[in-house]
């Protein structure tokens, strides 16, 4: 039994290191911004505020699909993204934190995603992050 156990691990691992990841800003663009290619133009050049059409449901999708959104809702998972993102715990708890206080605590995925682009302890990080996680979303031809 040891033995099955062992290599259902295994192969799961093996598996799951050959599979490419998934685009969440791409799959979730499918999925809310009903391919509106001037929409995801702007975000392509990370050009996002609230006037974007259905711009708060896709972040939401993004944060969902990333588990930084547990349960489907705030608050963060601050231990998450800082691990994804590759940035010091503390300094993201403070980007989320100081979102939070801006937004009177109403802060939605879209303002979470923007204060980390913005933040000067978190933009290099998730810029980063973004631009390897996401390439194939960066690759596509959005802004012809």
């Amino acid at each position: 039994m040891k033995y099955i156990i062992l290599s259902c691990l295994l192969l799961h691992v093996f598996v799951s290191a050959a599979l490419p990841p998934i685009s969440f800003l791409r799959a979730c663009a499918h999925d809310h911004l009903n391919r509106d290619r001037t929409t995801q133009c702007k975000i392509q050049k990370l050009q996002i505020d609230g006037n974007l059409p259905n711009i708060e449901e896709y972040m939401k999708c993004i944060f969902m699909g990333y588990r930084w959104f547990p349960n489907r809702r705030k608050p963060v998972d601050v231990g998450k993204l800082a691990t994804d993102i590759g940035a010091p715990k503390d300094q993201v708890q403070k980007v989320i934190d100081r979102c939070e206080k801006d937004s009177r605590n109403d802060a939605g995925a879209m303002d979470f995603f923007v204060s980390l682009l913005r933040s000067s302890e978190t933009k290099a990080a998730f810029n980063k992050f973004l631009q390897e996680r996401e390439a194939k979303f960066f690759k596509d031809k959005l802004c012809d």
